[in-house]
């Protein structure tokens, strides 16, 4: 087990540390975090925030430019050396405060410590399990959800802050499209699926490959393109579909803002940030579950934009026909206004900026000094 240091260096010290544990495991915890990150980093000039993940979380953090700390763990991380690891960090940066994206371990090890914790979170489950018991330990609890589709666990009440869902900040929305396709190379006039699986839910562990491809040459229309996100499976149905110049595989696209508006149609394997951010900028979406993640379920069952399907029970037919109906009735979707898209992150920003400030006996401020990521 490599030891996690970090580098003192770096630390900006006029500046409150700030060590921000985000989940590692796919993307959609680092993607939220970094537009709360920015948020708060605007309001609180005087921050040095830094973050803590591993897997496919500290890539995406890595490669959008933030300081990251790589605790080097799977993204099917393992209890004993995360408590170690997230241990060893704390001892090393002395924060003056612990943010953690449910990342739970991460609670009772900061109070070890004795450092003040603010815990970010989407959901709750049964409160005697060990994550809710965890939030014992949480000075403060910003839940990223509306009010309501959770019970409260007994022991946060009081501490709880509901922001609503954080998405990323759009470049691009649907009226873009024809800009986004000229500036991609793709046809004007043709039907574009994307699959964009997420970056935890790799083939091995949710095959939907067979199906999709299955159902997509099934598809009659004059023109068409199929481009799929691929991750950690690009060089497997790279492979695959060598040959072929209506299927373009793409390991990564961090503009994936881009890719979506200039979709007609996304197919998911149930990652709900990835259906919201679809649903925002007005293109609907099919997504394909194989029943591992509840609070996934859970949550996309409220976004009116999704069709969700049961990869157990899915043949190709039923999967074409729900295209064409998406296809369909996705001429009527339309995206969100865009000042919401930051509103949440914006507001969660506030509260973090609030607790910090109190615990340092000064208000937070907006500023223009700017910190820089890296």
């Amino acid at each position: 087990m490599r030891t996690c240091t970090v580098p003192h260096t770096t630390f900006q010290p006029a500046r409150r540390r700030i060590l921000f544990f985000s989940r590692g495991r796919g993307y959609g915890h680092a993607i939220p975090d970094m537009a709360i990150a920015d948020q708060l980093l605007g309001l609180q000039g005087d921050l040095d925030v830094r973050f803590a993940s591993y897997g496919s979380g500290a890539q995406a953090l890595h490669e959008h430019g933030w300081a990251v700390v790589d605790l080097d763990m799977p993204d099917a991380n393992r209890l004993c050396p995360t408590i170690v690891k997230t241990g060893q960090v704390m001892r090393e940066m002395q924060p003056c405060t612990v943010i953690s994206h449910e990342e739970f371990t991460v609670l009772p090890v900061a109070k070890i410590f004795e450092l003040p914790t603010i815990f970010i979170t989407e959901w709750f489950s049964d409160p005697n399990d060990d994550m809710m018991q965890s939030l014992s330990y949480a000075d403060q609890v910003i839940v990223t959800e509306d009010e309501g589709v959770f019970d409260e666990p007994p022991n946060v009440q009081g501490r709880v802050s509901y922001v609503g869902p954080v998405l990323r900040s759009f470049s691009y929305l649907r009226a873009d499209r024809s800009r986004a396709r000229k500036e991609l190379g793709f046809p004007q006039h043709a039907i574009i699926l994307l699959a964009i699986p997420g970056g935890w839910a790799t083939e091995e562990k949710e095959p939907v490959s067979d199906v999709v491809l299955r159902a997509y040459d099934a598809l009659r229309a004059p023109a068409k393109l199929l481009v799929w996100l691929a991750g950690a499976d690009y060089e497997n149905l790279a492979q695959r579909c060598a040959g072929r110049d209506d299927i373009i595989v793409k390991e990564r696209d961090w503009q994936v803002d881009r890719l979506m508006v200039a979709s007609d149609l996304a197919i998911t394997k149930a990652n709900r940030i990835t259906i919201r951010e679809l649903s925002a900028v007005g293109i609907p979406s099919i997504s394909i579950s194989h029943g591992l993640n509840p609070i996934d379920d859970t949550l996309i069952a409220r976004i009116p934009t999704n069709v969700a399907l049961d990869a157990r029970t899915l043949s190709h037919k039923l999967l074409v026909n729900s295209m064409l109906d998406a296809l369909r009735d996705g001429a009527g979707v339309a995206s969100t206004p865009a000042p919401t898209q930051s509103a949440a992150a914006l507001l969660a920003a506030q509260r973090i900026a609030d607790r910090i400030a109190a615990l340092s006996g000064s208000p937070a401020r907006a500023t223009t000094d700017t910190q820089a990521k890296g």
